[in-house]
């Protein structure tokens, strides 16, 4: 995302659980996300939202209302970095 200087401003948290419940909340902010700590932070925010302690299957988040209508089109399997965060 950096790479193509794509911005957004609505992070969403898909979590799917073992007993293949959903849980999906978004957070919209009026400005663009612009670094990784704000990711971070709000992606940590709407997972202590989860209502359930139960084991997960799959967890996604993802970035909309992004800055242009051509970078709509871009879509990339990004890697979680947990090993940078755990100590936050």
């Amino acid at each position: 995302m950096q790479k193509n200087n794509i911005l957004g401003r609505t992070l969403t948290l898909k979590i799917k659980y073992k007993d293949f419940s959903l849980f999906t909340r978004s957070i919209t902010r009026d400005d663009y996300f612009t670094s990784p700590e704000q990711y971070f932070d709000t992606g940590k925010k709407l997972w202590e939202l989860r209502p359930y302690d139960k084991a997960v299957r799959l967890l996604g988040l993802s970035l909309s209302h992004l800055n242009t209508e051509e970078k709509k089109q871009i879509s990339v399997q990004l890697k979680i970095p947990f090993e940078e965060f755990e100590n936050q």
